[in-house]
């Protein structure tokens, strides 16, 4: 018998959100919650959230995905996903109700849904692990010290930049003026003040700390906001500090892009993130 997909109705303070219950016939005692980021809807870029959550559903993993407020089908503006704690807590609330057996719940979120689940202040009791996907980080300084990582360097070292340098096929002068503005840019903004570039970075920092559990990130390799992330992970003090209290898993998938816009990058995801959930 495939996994039933169930559509509920719920609340979150006065607004109605509407989520997607898979449940499987034989259920495993581990949930997952998916929180959309994007924004969009509870379905995903390329149907991602319904592929990923139909792959959970058959290894008998029971999945929950919902629209917050101002999103899909639900009611209220949308606050961004910095605002959302309070749409998590009642989606956490209503899959506990609807699966009452489920002893643990991993929260999974792909972009900003990944932040909003790293900031997420009072993680419910049965929530053990965290699934981050291509966080969202994105700051200026950040973004233009990625741009310098992993395009000007890395194209230095393929055959077709010098190929075009040597034809002179490749203009020179705007390449060099581009690659100026934004080092000079990644330096100017190196010492502007974390209270109001990086808040929100801080607080996702903060919230692992707090909670200290199972985390596995996974990573496209062909993608800005995951270099950027990486390089922000690896330089920030508060941020190694934070991984370092949690149980820390990373994949790379290298050839992906953002939202793993293949079959193929899809079905990588999936089975990672089977792999996790289910292994003790």
């Amino acid at each position: 018998m495939s996994p039933l997909e169930i559509p509920i109705v719920f609340r979150s303070g006065s607004e109605t959100l509407i989520g997607i219950l898979h449940r499987p016939e034989t259920v495993t005692n581990r949930g997952v919650v998916i929180v959309v980021g994007g924004p969009q809807y509870r379905v995903g870029s390329h149907r991602q959230f319904v592929h990923l959550a139909r792959s959970l559903a058959k290894a008998g993993v029971p999945v929950f995905r919902f629209d917050y407020q101002g999103m899909g089908d639900a009611t209220g503006e949308y606050f961004g996903f910095e605002n959302i704690d309070d749409d998590i807590n009642a989606a956490l609330n209503t899959f506990c109700s609807e699966m009452p057996d489920i002893e643990q719940i991993v929260l999974w979120g792909l972009c900003d849904g990944a932040s909003a689940i790293a900031m997420y202040r009072d993680p419910h009791i049965r929530v053990c692990g965290m699934v981050l996907i291509n966080p969202w980080v994105r700051s200026e300084q950040g973004l233009a010290k990625a741009r310098v990582n992993t395009y000007y360097w890395r194209r230095l070292g393929t055959l077709e930049f010098w190929r075009r340098l040597f034809s002179g096929a490749a203009d020179i002068r705007k390449m060099s003026r581009e690659f100026f503005l934004t080092m000079t840019s990644a330096i100017r903004l190196r010492d502007k003040s974390v209270n109001s570039e990086l808040r929100f970075q801080e607080r996702m920092a903060v919230g692992l700390k707090t909670f200290g559990g199972r985390l596995l990130i996974i990573i496209s390799g062909q993608d800005i906001t995951a270099a950027e992330f990486e390089s922000y992970r690896r330089s920030s003090r508060r941020w190694k500090d934070s991984l370092s209290r949690c149980t820390l898993t990373v994949k790379k998938i290298d050839d992906a892009d953002h939202t793993f816009s293949s079959h193929k990058f899809r079905e990588m995801v999936a089975n990672i993130t089977i792999e996790w959930v289910t292994s003790p």
